[in-house]
């Protein structure tokens, strides 16, 4: 998955700070998509292919469609997604000590843990008066507002150990320090453009402000379609065996020609070629020696090849040795079979084919061809060996 194609999940969770606000996110996506919203008051009337939705309790929804015709009956799919938070309690403000902390109560199981030294803010529901009437207003204040601190290493020597949270103790949010008179629904309330005295009650919640991110090198050096078009193209071919594929492409190509075989034994090694240097480039594109030569006007071209490259090699002097021996090892087994490289040109697959016949008569003709192809692979090895060990992986 790229950054790109991931990034629409991102900006959908930093929206939704409260199962509220996912809701009625995916109410509005889903109207405008075509689904026509139901109310559980109404008798519904639906037609055959029409698509809708209904929610309970805003914290809810289901989504349907309508078959055009019903045969064999029909398939339902549902998903159920806990959301765990801290829950504000009415009347949360605990005023102590010159310092406000807010009552919440547990909802949902939680990792403790992770709440605390984290900037939060809360999200959720007020209720107001609104035209003689009761109104559901979605609430978030937007800005850094509370903090659960953990507490100095000198109150508790045993925090590393393992702690147990008490959550009406350990896991109560710092809210103020400063006015004493400060209040929590009043920020409310001026978030969600309604009148302090108007609001009747609230479901409020505790949330993270971290943003989401991305995690790992996903996307090469320059990402985007053309990294996903190259990497699917080789995820396709990495899914057939490497002998197998190779055959095909001999198969379609035409055997005897050195040209065809390279180009089958090419197919078949260079995927994970490409997907090894991709990560390793990925990794190195936002170390400081590359942004700075970024923003000297380097151009992509001299930051690949001057920049990056020299520091891959210690990554791919090995994949290529190894990479040159299984391809010669591929190619002796395609013209062992005679499907391979063929006379006039030589091949040591070739070579070994001929010389079976004559094992017994002349045994150093296959002994000499099969020491030839041994010692070749090992000699590569041992050269990219050397070249690592001279420094050929460190710039």
């Amino acid at each position: 998955m790229t950054h790109t194609s991931v990034q629409p999940l991102l900006d959908f969770i930093a929206a939704s700070p409260s199962c509220y606000h996912v809701v009625s996110n995916l109410a509005a996506r889903l109207t405008a998509a075509g689904y026509t919203p139901l109310s559980e008051r109404d008798r519904w009337t639906l037609t055959p292919g029409g698509r809708y939705f209904v929610t309970r309790n805003s914290s809810s929804i289901l989504a349907f469609r309508v078959p055009r015709k019903l045969t064999g009956g029909f398939m339902m799919a549902a998903a159920h997604s806990d959301s765990p938070a801290f829950k504000l309690k009415e009347n949360a403000e605990l005023r102590d000590n010159g310092y406000i902390r807010l009552n919440t109560e547990k909802y949902g199981g939680m990792l403790m843990a992770t709440w605390f030294d984290r900037p939060l803010s809360v999200a959720g529901r007020l209720f107001v008066r609104e035209n003689g009437a009761i109104a559901e207003k979605l609430v978030n204040v937007d800005r850094d507002l509370l903090v659960i601190p953990s507490v100095a290493i000198h109150m508790n020597r045993n925090a590393n150990d393992g702690m147990k949270y008490q959550a009406n103790i350990d896991t109560v949010p710092l809210f103020s320090a400063e006015d004493p008179d400060t209040a929590i629904l009043p920020l409310a309330a001026e978030a969600a453009g309604v009148r302090p005295e108007d609001v009747l009650g609230q479901d409020l919640f505790l949330y993270c402000r971290g943003c989401g991110t991305v995690l790992g090198a996903v996307t090469g050096y320059f990402g985007g379609i053309v990294d996903d078009v190259l990497m699917r193209l080789g995820d396709v071919l990495t899914a057939f065996p490497s002998i197998l594929l190779a055959l095909v492409v001999i198969s379609l190509l035409g055997p005897g020609k050195t040209g065809n075989v390279i180009l089958a034994l090419g197919l078949v090694f260079i995927p994970s070629f490409a997907r090894m240097a991709r990560g390793t480039y990925a990794g190195l594109r936002e170390v400081n020696y590359v942004k700075s030569a970024r923003l000297m006007g380097a151009f992509s071209s001299r930051i690949l090849w001057r920049h990056i490259l020299p520091n891959t090699w210690s990554v791919l002097l090995p994949a290529l040795t190894i990479g040159f021996n299984n391809a010669v090892l591929a190619e002796a087994s395609m013209s062992y079979l005679c499907i391979g490289v063929t006379p006039p040109d030589a091949s040591l697959g070739y070579m070994l084919s001929e010389s079976q016949g004559m094992f017994m008569s002349a045994p150093w003709y296959a002994l000499g061809t099969g020491l030839t192809l041994v010692w070749m692979v090992f000699g590569v090895g041992l050269i990219g060996e050397g070249l690592q060990r001279r420094g050929g992986g460190e710039v």
